[in-house]
């Protein structure tokens, strides 16, 4: 264990990343088990400290949005990370407004096969250019790979996590974030986790995943919060309190970290009050406070047995 503690943990911005609490979080979890399941992955913070911190058999990283981040991270030894320039960003800004037509096919909006896929090549053409790689997508799997590498592009460039348009040419001369150096370091370390331990990455429904679970699972689940701007999930309160339903009657162990809505007052009366950590809130208009955020008390559930 002490070996363990000594290695990198590396982090990624992302909305709600939990980041900064992983190794926190880690500590109140089950040091040991069967299989560890991080069901909405995000960019997979809490995973990475685990993997370091904690000892499971095996790991499940889930997320219907970033899993080809995951993907991406398990080939990364295998591409380049290009220089971080205003050509590179303006190239990238392009790639991810086409994305979110793909992204819109994918979720089932009406986007015609032909056109998606005619911007899926376009994508993946581009990010090959981009990265100086010289080679032309030819399949599908290829084709997917690249845009996995697009995305970890994207993290590179917007620190933030908050895409192009609100993070900007952030840090284009290594300034506003780790430097390209740093950044590639956190790839490299985030993939050979991924490449050293027993790692599933999947894009399922979270019914599906907690549906597959046993008595000898641990899942950390850290949702779309109750009434949160998450658009991008297509997620509404219902599905908060079908996911409260399901962890009342869990046969796995389980954590959950969320605000305290009151729909969560059933799990506190059957399994106790909440650990409450305090945190800052995800900046945006609603709670900035003169460019600071607002304080927020993050609450985390738990079913250890």
């Amino acid at each position: 264990m002490k070996s363990k503690m000594k290695l990198r943990i590396p982090t990624f911005s992302y909305p709600g990343g939990k980041a900064r609490l992983a190794p926190r979080l880690c500590r109140m979890m089950p040091k040991k088990g069967g299989r560890f399941v991080d069901v909405f992955a995000g960019r997979g913070n809490v995973t990475w400290a685990a993997m370091r911190l904690l000892d499971y058999e095996s790991f499940w990283l889930n997320d219907i949005q970033s899993y080809p981040f995951f993907e991406a991270l398990r080939l990364w030894h295998q591409l380049p990370i290009p220089e971080r320039t205003k050509e590179v960003y303006k190239e990238m800004k392009w790639r991810d407004a086409k994305r979110k037509l793909i992204s819109s096919g994918v979720s089932g909006m009406p986007v015609p096969p032909e056109e998606m896929k005619a911007y899926v090549v376009l994508a993946a053409q581009n990010a090959l250019s981009v990265a100086g790689i010289a080679a032309e997508p030819s399949t599908i799997i290829e084709i997917g790979k690249l845009l996995a590498e697009a995305d970890l592009l994207e993290a590179f460039l917007a620190f933030s996590g908050g895409s192009y348009q609100k993070a900007g040419m952030r840090g284009s001369e290594g300034r506003g974030g780790v430097s390209r150096a740093g950044f590639a370091q956190k790839v490299s370390d985030a993939g050979e986790l991924i490449r050293t331990h027993d790692s599933r990455i999947s894009k399922l429904d979270y019914h599906d995943v907690l549906a597959k679970l046993t008595e000898d699972d641990f899942a950390f689940i850290d949702p779309p919060y109750a009434n949160a701007k998450v658009g991008t999930y297509g997620w509404e309160i219902k599905q908060n309190i079908e996911l409260r339903d399901i962890l009342l009657d869990a046969k796995f162990k389980w954590m959950l970290t969320e605000y305290n809505d009151p729909i969560y007052r059933p799990l506190t009366k059957r399994f106790g009050p909440p650990i409450e950590i305090t945190v800052q809130r995800t900046m945006d208009n609603a709670n900035d406070m003169g460019g600071r955020r607002r304080k927020a008390t993050e609450c985390v559930w738990r079913k250890l047995q």
